[in-house]
């Protein structure tokens, strides 16, 4: 099993400034999940740099047809092998391969009509072509702080490289 390592990471100061992005994503998770995000509370001064250095993955992405990732931790950005600025220019559709984007794209329908979707499973790629499985993802609508829709995230904690081929 491949272990999970930071070092690679670049976080600039600018990522601090995420604060308001996070808590737009906990809030909408509350809201549509009916419970804290492992009991986070959205006052918390120090929630970005909380969930920044969670070991949950956490990743999200914009509004529109297309859409580009505009948030990831440091364990997603680790997964992806990017670091933020990377990420941001990536269409979030591309984590997948393209054998599977349509299925991907059902899918988040389905999260778009029904709020939310626990226990997700499926493959994504890294910046580099590595295959990993994520597992029991969690996958939501996200407001702003108007109520206005702002994307969709997800969450997970559970991945694999070993179950592929890569």
């Amino acid at each position: 099993m491949e272990t999970k390592s930071f070092s690679k990471i670049s976080v600039s100061n600018k990522y601090d400034c995420c604060n308001q992005h996070v808590r737009n994503l906990l809030r909408s998770y509350y809201k549509l999940l009916g419970h804290k995000f492992e009991n986070l509370k959205l006052e918390d001064p120090t929630l970005g740099e909380t969930i920044l250095h969670s070991d949950w993955a956490v990743i999200s992405h914009g509004n529109g047809l297309d859409p580009f990732f505009n948030y990831g931790n440091k364990t997603a950005l680790s997964l992806f092998e990017v670091n933020l600025n990377e990420l941001k220019k990536i269409r979030s559709r591309n984590s997948a391969e393209i054998t599977f984007q349509s299925d991907r794209e059902s899918f988040m329908q389905q999260v778009r009509a029904q709020g939310f979707v626990t226990g997700y499973s499926g493959v994504r790629i890294s910046a580099t072509g590595k295959r990993f499985k994520i597992k029991n993802v969690t996958v939501w609508n996200v407001t702003d702080e108007k109520g206005e829709s702002a994307g969709q995230a997800a969450c997970f904690r559970d991945w694999d490289y070993d179950e592929l081929d890569n």
